[in-house]
């Protein structure tokens, strides 16, 4: 059938339509009624993953990380160290000879280091310090002060989707260094990791014994597959504790007879 004018009108099936139709079964039926509305529910739910990552994962992730996203100033100080507030309260000191701790003020990416490579800045100060200073410039803690210490060191290597070299055994090795006034190398510890893609926070906390101030920190970490170091107080780490053998009250040497009463 025709119209008037000779076209056929909206919605003509012609005899090869009537044809498929017949040879239509009911689930090819309901997959052309679902189709359309599946494609909607499929293309809604993209867009609300989309929203969730940009608005919510994505700015959360930041916070853990110690930034602070725009708008979201206020939860991000909900999960600051609580240290922060206490860097000018040196007498919550009193007794201790020497002591700093610092952390990496931005997160740091081992793909643009030569050979996966990059040294670490430990360039904020965490609360209070005496006896020891954080150096931003060195990006460690310079020691004020001879005698024996403590460095302790945490870091966070963050997980990877990238793959590894089939020549590398798939590690990430963290170096502690602790150098002379003049930069010369003066002790070094290294901790080596099977990591594959996983996170992992190298630790290590060792005593050092120096023979005058000036002595300072630094911290380099490799990694086999190209990944993301994290700083902030939450995923790094670096401190130095001086020990203090002066005695308080060192007492009598000799003390009189005591007396009949």
């Amino acid at each position: 059938m025709t119209a008037p004018h000779g076209t056929q009108p909206d919605g003509f099936i012609g005899v090869s339509g009537l044809h498929a139709m017949q040879q239509m079964t009911e689930e090819d039926v309901k997959r052309r009624l679902t189709a359309p509305l599946q494609g909607a529910v499929d293309e809604a739910r993209g867009k609300f993953l989309e929203g969730l990552k940009a608005h919510v994962f994505a700015p959360l992730a930041a916070i853990f990380r110690g930034e602070k996203p725009a708008g979201l100033a206020d939860v991000a100080d909900a999960f600051q160290d609580g240290q922060e507030a206490l860097r000018n309260r040196l007498d919550l000191l009193d007794g201790v000879r020497g002591y700093a701790q610092a952390y990496m003020s931005k997160n740091v990416n081992g793909a643009w280091g030569s050979d996966n490579t990059r040294a670490l800045p430990f360039d904020a100060p965490l609360g209070p310090s005496r006896g020891a200073h954080v150096d931003a410039r060195k990006g460690g803690i310079v020691l004020d002060e001879k005698g024996l210490w403590t460095i302790s060191l945490f870091v966070t290597a963050r997980w990877t989707a990238y793959s590894s070299s089939w020549l590398d055994t798939d590690s990430v090795r963290v170096t502690l260094r602790v150098h002379r006034p003049d930069g010369r190398v003066y002790s070094e510890k290294k901790l080596q990791y099977l990591a594959g893609k996983s996170a992992v926070t190298p630790t290590i906390s060792v005593p050092v014994v120096v023979d005058q101030p000036g002595f300072y920190t630094s911290v380099e970490a490799y990694s086999s597959r190209w990944r993301w170091w994290d700083g902030g107080t939450r995923f790094s780490s670096l401190a130095a504790v001086k020990h203090d053998h002066r005695a308080i009250n060192p007492g009598t040497d000799t003390v009189p007879d005591e007396k009949e009463q």
